[in-house]
């Protein structure tokens, strides 16, 4: 084999290697686009009814220390969720995936969660309140709901919840789990 033959094959093996990756990235830009430019309008999502709601849980961290969960099987309690929970409206948060990507890597923060479980222990609904969503959320909601993959976002006035989980979470800090409580330990 000549030098010269040897060269030419080198220069055509570059020449198709260049246009295999000019088409990979070529598709890849066609993908992201067509990704956001035709993933149409976030879908809305409107609570139902929580009747048969019999347990309320609450999660927080760092304030309920690691373990972080308590229940309550109080019906005021349980009633006050309902009312604010029921018919509520959320709205999917199409960049939900930035936000996760932005927070690799990050320390801290806190967040409240809120869920009703029905007497089986089925749950009914959970929602999350996380200061943090406000940055990256559609009109600066915190108040976000996980259906599998997708993210929705609380519409309308959320001072509501963010009050009644800041008291619930507060009581629950102060009987720090003594058996004559309202809030309960998790097993």
């Amino acid at each position: 084999i000549d030098g010269g033959g040897l060269m030419g094959a080198e220069r055509t093996l570059k020449k198709v290697l260049m246009i295999v990756l000019a088409i990979f990235v070529a598709a890849a830009v066609l993908v992201f686009v067509l990704t956001h430019l035709f993933r149409g309008e976030p879908r809305t999502l409107e609570l139902g009814s929580f009747e048969t709601a019999a347990t309320l849980q609450i999660d927080n961290y760092p304030v309920l220390g690691p373990d972080g969960t308590r229940q309550t099987d109080d019906p005021d309690h349980i009633d006050r969720a309902r009312a604010i929970l029921e018919h509520a409206t959320f709205v999917e948060w199409l960049d939900y995936d930035q936000y996760q990507k932005d927070q690799i890597g990050m320390c801290g923060g806190s967040f409240t969660g809120l869920t009703l479980y029905d007497a089986t222990g089925k749950e009914l609904v959970s929602v999350t309140y996380n200061p943090g969503y406000s940055d990256y959320a559609p009109n600066g909601s915190s108040v976000a709901l996980f259906d599998g993959r997708l993210a929705y976002v609380m519409q309308g006035d959320q001072e509501e919840l963010i009050r009644f989980a800041d008291e619930c979470v507060e009581e629950a800090r102060a009987e720090n789990g003594q058996s004559t409580n309202l809030w309960r330990f998790v097993d």
